[in-house]
């Protein structure tokens, strides 16, 4: 497991402990590394929730914890990682649960979302002003959304969107929406909705 000292370490700017068949739950201890701007713990045994204290680690720029065993579900407090470019939680058995908070759409720098293979199904209506993200939800279904643009303003394209009633693999029509731009924010619910 990981020992509650790894917070001890000042000045920790990159943690890298893939591949390493540990076990255990994430120490709460993770929020005292203020320096932090990458955490590497895919594919190991790591299992229970994420801890809320995650949130306090405001120079973080790249989260990997797929392929673990992490249940419940994604702390909120995640939506305060202003600086989160990368946050990939996916193949997590037997998942992570419930919806995604919707803090995660406070998370404007965000490029890379991976949460395929959980138990989240929902994308959450508090989705705003994402740049070029991919957004992974369950097996089967993707959602992609990217910065894209017909008449010159910034906007957002929303592509292979499965409804929200899909919940197995490969049953999802592959659709399209633009979604135009309507100014410093952009709420996507209502044309995931429509789709």
């Amino acid at each position: 497991p990981l020992a509650a000292s790894i917070g001890d370490m000042d000045g920790l700017t990159y943690f890298s402990c893939a591949n390493n068949n540990i076990s255990g739950t994430i120490p709460q201890s993770f929020a005292k590394l203020t320096d932090l701007e990458t955490i590497m713990l895919q594919t190991n045994r790591v299992v229970g929730p994420l801890p809320t204290e995650l949130g306090d680690l405001l120079a973080i720029q790249s989260i990997d914890i797929s392929h673990n065993n992490l249940t419940l579900p994604l702390p909120s407090e995640l939506g305060r990682l202003g600086t989160l470019e990368h946050l990939r939680l996916n193949d997590n058995v037997p998942g992570l649960r419930s919806q995604i908070p919707s803090t995660l759409g406070l998370l404007t720098g965000l490029q890379t979302l991976q949460l395929t293979n959980n138990a989240l199904k929902e994308l959450p209506s508090g989705v705003r002003g994402l740049g070029t993200t991919l957004l992974e939800l369950t097996g089967g279904c993707a959602h992609e959304i990217s910065a894209a643009s017909s008449d010159g303003r910034s906007g957002t394209r929303v592509s292979d969107v499965c409804p929200a009633e899909c919940s197995g693999r490969g049953g999802c029509a592959e659709t399209a929406v633009d979604v135009p731009f309507l100014g410093a924010t952009q709420d996507l619910s209502g044309h995931l909705n429509a789709v």
